[in-house]
Order: C-alpha cells, then sequence, then structure tokens
C-alpha cells in the first residue's frame, strides 16, 4: 500500500511542476505579447526628453569620435545632444539627424517611416545607440551605404535567441535581436568591409568601409525583400518557433510529421507551380525571402516547406521546376553519397533547360591566400568567423568546417564533376549576380575579399 502510495504522491509533483512551468511559460508569452503590442514603432515622446538622453552616452561618443579622421563630413543618426559635434577632428563637418528636432539644421527623420528619405552623400554615418530601436536594419544599412562611404556603429548584442532574451530586450524598448554575426552579415553583405570591431563595456564597436572609397550604386528602387524578418515577427510566433525547431532537432519523428504538415500549406501553389513546370525552389532558405519562390529548409522560418536535404526533394513532382537556387546548402551535405543524391534528385525536377544555381564557399580562394600568405585576407576572414580564429590556419579551418556542420568544400572543377556525371548539359563559373538568367541576379551573400574578388563561389547548372 505504501509502495502505491509513494508512486501516486511522485507522479502528482511530477505533474505539478509540470504545470507549473507551463503555467509560468504561458505567463511569459502574455506578458511579451502585451509589451510587443506597440514595439514596432519609435518614441518620439520619449526622445523629447532631455532626461532621457543620459550622460553615460558620452563616454561611447568620444570612443565613436577616435574613429572619425580629419575633415570628415559626418552625418550622425540620433543626435541627441549633439555631442559628437564638439568632439570632431579639425576640419570636419557636422549634420544631425534624429526623431525630433534638436535644432541647429537637424534632419527629422523616422528610421522606422514607411519609407526613408534620401540623405546627402557624408564621408561618415554615425550611429551611437541607434540600431537597437530600428525595425528594419537592412533597409537602413542599404540607405545608409549609398550616401556614406563609412558607417560607424554601436550594438548591444543579443546574448542568445531565448525567449527571455527576446523578452529583457523588448523591455528596454529595442527592436530587434541580433548576434554578433547577423550585425556583419548585414552589412558586409552589401560589400563592406569591417575594417573595426572593438568591444567596449556591453557594446560592440563597428565601422564599416566601403573599399571602392565610394558610396554604393542603388537600383534605385525603395528595397523591399525582408533578409531578416526575424526582427518584425511577434514574440509569439518566435517562441512558438524555437519550440518546433528544438522538437525537430531532437525527433526524427517531428521533422517527420512537420514535413508532412508544411508540404501540405504549400501544397496548392507547388501543384500549381508543377501543372506549368515553372516551380521556383529556393533551398536551404533560412529567413531569406525570395517573392514567387517556394522556400524549403530543415527548420521552421515562417511559412517554408520544412524538409531534410536532400531527401525532401522526393516530395517534388518529376520535370516540375524551371529554377532552383541553393545558396549554402551544398557544403552542409555529405559528399559524395548525400551530395549525389542532392544531384540526381535535383536534375530528376527540373525541366529541360532547367537551371540549378549552386553558391558555396570558395575554398580554392581561402587555400591559395594562405598558401601566398596573404594577411590582408585574413583579417577579413577573421571578422566573419569566431573570436578565437586568430591564425590563418584557424580561419582556412573554420571555413572548411564550421564547427562541424560543414560536411565538404567545394572548387569549380568538384562542382562540375558532381554534376555533369549526372546527365547536365552545362556546368558554368559565374559571379555575384551575374548570371546569364536575369531570374536568378538575387544572390544575398556579396562580401568580397581585399582584392574585389568574391568570397563565394557561384555555378549555374544546366539540365
Amino acid at each position: 500500500m505504501n509502495t502505491v502510495v509513494n508512486r501516486l504522491r511522485k507522479r502528482a509533483g511530477r505533474l505539478y511542476r509540470l504545470a507549473s512551468r507551463r503555467a509560468g511559460a504561458w505567463r511569459k508569452l502574455a506578458m511579451a505579447i502585451a509589451i510587443e503590442r506597440g514595439w514596432a514603432q519609435s518614441d518620439p515622446n520619449r526622445w523629447a526628453n532631455p532626461s532621457n538622453l543620459s550622460p553615460l552616452w558620452d563616454e561611447r561618443t568620444q570612443e565613436i569620435a577616435r574613429l572619425i579622421p580629419e575633415g570628415a563630413s559626418v552625418l550622425e543618426f540620433g543626435a541627441g545632444k549633439m555631442t559628437l559635434k564638439g568632439l570632431l577632428p579639425e576640419g570636419s563637418s557636422y549634420t544631425p539627424t534624429d526623431l525630433v528636432d534638436r535644432g541647429e539644421g537637424t534632419i527629422v527623420c523616422d528610421l522606422n517611416g514607411a519609407q526613408l528619405p534620401s540623405f546627402p552623400r557624408h564621408d561618415a554615418a554615425v550611429l551611437g545607440g541607434v540600431l537597437e530601436y530600428v525595425v528594419d536594419v537592412p533597409r537602413l544599412a542599404e540607405t545608409l551605404a549609398a550616401c556614406c562611404t563609412t558607417i560607424i556603429l554601436t550594438y548591444c548584442i543579443a546574448e542568445d535567441d531565448s525567449a527571455s532574451e527576446i523578452l529583457r530586450r523588448r523591455k528596454k524598448g529595442w527592436s530587434n535581436d541580433y548576434l554578433e554575426g547577423d550585425i556583419l552579415e548585414i552589412f558586409q553583405g552589401l560589400g563592406l568591409i569591417c575594417d573595426h570591431q572593438q568591444r567596449w563595456r556591453d557594446l560592440v564597436i563597428f565601422s564599416f568601409r566601403n573599399p571602392t572609397g565610394n558610396p554604393l550604386v542603388r537600383s534605385g528602387e525603395p528595397t523591399t525583400r525582408d533578409a531578416y524578418p526575424t526582427a518584425r515577427r511577434s514574440l509569439a510566433a518566435r517562441v512558438v518557433q524555437k519550440v518546433v525547431n528544438s522538437a525537430i532537432r531532437k525527433s526524427g519523428i517531428m521533422l517527420r510529421l512537420y514535413e508532412r504538415h508544411s508540404f501540405s500549406r504549400q501544397r496548392d501553389a507547388i501543384d500549381a507551380g508543377a501543372a506549368r513546370r515553372d516551380l521556383k525552389l529556393h533551398l536551404g532558405c533560412g529567413s531569406e525571402r525570395l517573392p514567387g519562390w517556394i522556400h524549403v529548409d530543415l527548420y521552421a522560418h515562417g511559412d517554408n516547406v520544412v524538409a531534410r536535404l536532400p531527401e525532401g526533394l522526393k516530395r517534388f513532382p518529376s520535370h516540375s521546376t524551371k529554377f532552383i537556387y541553393a545558396s549554402h546548402i551544398l557544403e552542409h551535405i555529405g559528399y559524395p553519397e548525400e551530395a549525389s543524391t542532392f544531384a540526381q534528385e535535383c536534375y530528376r525536377i527540373l525541366t529541360p533547360g532547367g537551371v540549378l544555381r549552386v553558391v558555396v564557399p570558395g575554398i580554392q580562394r581561402i587555400i591559395e591566400a594562405y598558401a601566398r600568405d596573404d594577411e590582408a585576407f585574413f583579417d577579413i576572414q577573421r571578422s566573419l568567423h569566431p573570436s578565437w580564429c586568430t591564425t590563418k590556419l584557424e580561419a582556412l579551418m573554420y571555413a572548411l568546417q564550421q564547427d562541424g556542420e560543414h560536411k565538404y568544400g567545394y572548387d569549380f572543377e568538384t562542382v562540375s564533376k558532381l554534376f555533369t556525371g549526372f546527365g547536365y548539359s552545362q556546368v558554368v563559373e559565374s559571379d555575384y549576380n551575374a548570371s546569364e538568367f536575369e531570374e536568378l541576379r538575387m544572390d544575398y551573400r556579396g562580401i568580397q575579399d581585399n582584392h574585389g574578388n568574391y568570397l563565394s563561389l557561384f555555378v549555374d547548372v544546366i539540365k
């Protein structure tokens, strides 16, 4: 009898603890939703109050001022008390920009507004303690790169992507949760080079510059592609997605169930495209979205099809797909068996004349730089890799292995060998956004080395 009672007590205790944990999670979620109702908007009332402009920020401004050369024209965002103006080197000029009018020719601008203005050209843009409050950071980065050759910014890096960390940042009024690598990818993806990266207290100070010495040439069209939509999603959706992806990582059964569920959500679009034989598949999409494409990834990022590659390609009909875009996915697939299956499945689902665009790390370029002891090349590599990658060999090995995530490395000869063995008619080496097929000129990883060459290898494989 005592044994039965003890078992019941233990079971009741487990149920109570489980219920308590779930209740705590739902309370946190409810609080997060309430906080987030207004987080995507700027707060002019807060910044119009001088008491909210902390004198402690002056030290941060002093660190920023050390990075500005003599004679530079400076455009400061979030100018506040305009402390930077008095710290600039001799011969410099200064233009303040802020959410509220600070006088002295302030450009009043809401960085979370529906459309950003075309700012006048300056040598340097400065954003001290501003980026955390911006919802669409990629849009702002492109706007700044179009008017300034140097962008100096500070950012308080997110500790992780947990719900508690996101909640902590929302309570501060911050609108995004980037990791250090995210900030680098956003600005370096525009072709900028990170020439200064310094930890200062709880911040990181970055300086990005255009190696050409000129602002970025824009297409003239507004930025509509949301490369980092996680900054906009509600916290509730992010928590749910985190739970789902954790389950997918731990359970093959969960992966298969979610594969089936996510595929069924896209069934109508897939069937319609397959009937026209003009499907466009974006493999390994992450959070990147390309209008008119079916997005496929191992993890859930909104409305994408969840599938483990290459097996997941078997769900798509034969001869149904006109274009496949696979950016930085092939190196995550085992070679040669899984890579061969990937090549075969892509061939099966492509229509005659269909094209697979493959983008992988340019391993040959890294090896060549290592062989010639190119220190400037590896300065750029170190800015992309974890802080422990200090030697050239560590940077080389990280590019090859990426903590075990990369299963293989490719040069053009190896990519060509892989695909020509399965009946493809042509394997053509390309360059960043230089495909002969207009629909495939939408590369979004355009980081360059010190010689102006792109670090990735771009290949068009034609059936």
